[in-house]
């Protein structure tokens, strides 16, 4: 995770988007829920090997969130309204509220109005048009971004709300952590809409107009989520380790955890 400007370009602009746009999704609200797991696996175009995979299990009202040959681990506690990030390798961990995220992202909107930027002025009060597609599924149209979700409906209403809940912090977070981040709100534009239809979506497609920061070229991108309503031993053990960890690691500054993950990577 990074830092909090919006430049993006060349490789590391497809990695980024993937990480950013690998958390799209559901309906707000919190609560007891049945425990279950997502996989996500992000590709770019005409690449047939994931450019980003994650797991994340929600278990016992949690999230835990991890990413593929990373060591960091991000754990969201929708009933203290806050992320625990921990670096598994360094034994480090720091905390960043809902509410500092929710106050950054006002401090997004009012630097964006000082910049002359198409993409940058879209993504700070996105404007979509939407339509439904010949398989069903939503489509989300603008001169800037187009987004087409499928997805299934959840079990539960809940587990919905709980996916949906943590989906949107987490974009926020991303858009406060990773360098280059575009602003959250395109995506959470289409969370909401995607949460009237009580899904969890199962494919996600973005594609982002030719732009400077994308080396002057379209990006396009494709998130296959695959969701299970049973956990396995595994994921049970993979939790309580993360739990014990944050007991037992160094608590740091943000700052701090951000120099330390530079300096492992």
């Amino acid at each position: 995770m990074g830092a909090t400007g919006f430049a993006l370009d060349g490789r590391s602009s497809v990695a980024l988007s993937a990480r950013i746009f690998s958390v799209l999704l559901l309906l707000p609200a919190i609560g007891e829920t049945a425990d279950f797991r997502v996989v996500t696996n992000v590709y770019a175009e005409n690449v047939q090997r994931p450019v980003s995979s994650n797991t994340t299990i929600f278990r016992d009202g949690r999230a835990f969130d991890f990413v593929e040959g990373r060591s960091e681990v991000t754990v969201y506690d929708p009933q203290l309204r806050r992320f625990l990030l921990v670096d598994t390798a360094r034994k480090l961990k720091t905390e960043i509220s809902t509410n500092q995220l929710f106050v950054y992202g006002s401090w997004i909107v009012e630097s964006i109005e000082r910049q002359n930027d198409a993409l940058l002025a879209f993504a700070a009060e996105p404007r979509f048009r939407i339509s439904t597609g010949p398989r069903g599924e939503l489509r989300f149209t603008s001169a800037e971004m187009e987004y087409q979700v499928s997805g299934h409906t959840a079990p539960q209403p809940e587990i919905a709300a709980a996916y949906r809940d943590f989906s949107d912090w987490y974009a926020r977070l991303n858009s406060l952590l990773q360098p280059g981040a575009l602003p959250p709100f395109p995506r959470l534009a289409v969370n909401e809409r995607v949460a009237r239809e009580g899904w969890i979506p199962h494919e996600v497609r973005l594609r982002l107009a030719s732009h400077a920061r994308f080396g002057d070229k379209e990006m396009t991108l494709r998130a296959e989520h695959q969701t299970d309503y049973r956990l396995e031993k595994s994921d049970v053990r993979r939790t309580d380790s993360v739990l014990q960890q944050i007991q037992a690691f160094r608590a740091v500054t943000i700052d701090e955890f951000r120099r330390a993950a530079n300096t492992q990577r």
